[in-house]
């Protein structure tokens, strides 16, 4: 639990949170694993190696929870798997949620460190959600994994989405670049939903470049 303007410049990094000790068991907290709200900023969750990696999975919550807090970064990160990222230990909402208001975080990225394997989860891999209002601007979701194992082919279905925009305003998802491609296969129900975007506002949701219901050789079905 990060809170507050003043919490700023801190990093979360290598730790197993809501699993056994070798990450293969969910014993799982009662709330979401990671939790940022009431304006945490410019916090790091993960990183781009593996020894900064957080295994978030099987949190009777969501797995990372950001409320009102803006320029953060999540990356490298297995969310609703097992440490090997190829097993599912879901966490029982959202693998990563961001809601009222927050901006400009970054989930993923365009190098292989950076990505997040987003998987297994009980709802949506990622979703933003602003209970009617925008649930923040400038967010980008680039690089990663939202219903596949670490290995880019084994189905780790999320139950839901592979990501969830409500109420999204100026979020990017994907990008021009290989590196910036997220693969969202094998989910129970939609690749990407959007509702209540809110482009009237000014803010363009921008899709590009994702690879939708294939494994991450483009190739092989996983509708």
């Amino acid at each position: 639990d990060i809170s507050n303007a003043g919490s700023t410049g801190n990093t979360i990094a290598g730790n197993y949170i809501g699993t056994n000790v070798d990450g293969t068991a969910d014993l799982g907290n009662t709330g979401s694993g990671i939790f940022l709200h009431d304006s945490a900023s410019q916090n790091t969750i993960g990183g781009t190696s593996d020894g900064l990696r957080n295994v978030v999975s099987g949190n009777d919550g969501g797995g990372i929870l950001l409320t009102d807090s803006s320029t953060n970064t999540i990356s490298g990160n297995y969310v609703g798997t097992s440490a090997s990222g190829l097993a599912d230990l879901g966490n029982t909402f959202d693998g990563i949620k961001l809601s009222d208001g927050s901006a400009s975080n970054t989930i993923g990225g365009t190098t292989d460190g950076a990505r997040n394997v987003i998987s297994g989860n009980s709802n949506s891999g990622v979703s933003t959600d602003g209970g009617g209002t925008p649930a923040g601007s400038n967010n980008v979701i680039q690089g990663n994994y939202l219903g596949l194992g670490s290995d880019g082919v084994t189905d780790v279905g999320n139950d839901q989405n592979g990501i969830g925009l409500y109420d999204a305003d100026d979020t990017i998802v994907g990008g021009t670049s290989a590196g910036a491609r997220n693969v969202i296969s094998g989910n129970t129900s939609n690749g990407i939903n959007i509702s209540d975007a809110y482009a009237d506002l000014g803010g363009i949701n921008k899709i590009q470049g994702n690879y939708v219901g294939v494994a991450a050789d483009g190739l092989t079905a996983m509708p």
